[in-house]
């Protein structure tokens, strides 16, 4: 139909939870009224997973198709960091921040996810530099890219 394959996904998988949620709810009111049959929890689990099922064979080969090129521009992504680690021969923490610093994370929020000081970080950006041969982030990501390019 022409819409972005993940937030379709994503949508449906939204509507599935609050499918379930909605079952769980009513099986709840239905068990509290007095002389109603007995609502087990697995048969609500079980209607749950056939409406799983059920929506995941709606999507189409487009859908899927989709999904899978956002899946392989990921792989492709990583492998070029790989790529560029081995090259710039980067040691573990230069591995692990490169990444970041590829998908434009600044220097605060990458101290912040490793618990380091920025300091710290612009230290082992500046050695990312140094040993890949550029200046700036951009022409980081542009290496990025180029390398990305020669992986397709």
């Amino acid at each position: 139909a022409g819409r972005d394959s993940v937030r379709s996904f994503a949508r449906g998988f939204a509507a599935l939870f609050a499918g379930e949620i909605a079952g769980v709810l009513l099986g709840g009111a239905i068990g509290a009224v007095p002389g109603a049959f007995d609502v087990s929890a697995a048969l609500v689990a079980a209607a749950g997973v056939a409406v799983m099922y059920a929506y995941l064979f709606l999507f189409t080969e487009r859908d899927m198709a989709a999904l899978s090129v956002v899946v392989a521009q990921t792989d492709r992504f990583e492998e070029a960091c790989a790529r560029i680690v081995g090259e710039a021969k980067l040691s573990k923490r230069e591995a692990e921040i490169l990444p970041l610093a590829l998908r434009g994370r600044t220097a605060e929020r990458i101290a912040g996810e490793f618990f380091i000081s920025k300091n710290t970080v612009d230290t082992h950006l500046r050695r990312i530099y140094a040993k890949c041969g550029v200046h700036t982030r951009q022409e980081l990501i542009d290496l990025a890219e180029r390398t990305e390019g020669e992986l397709s």
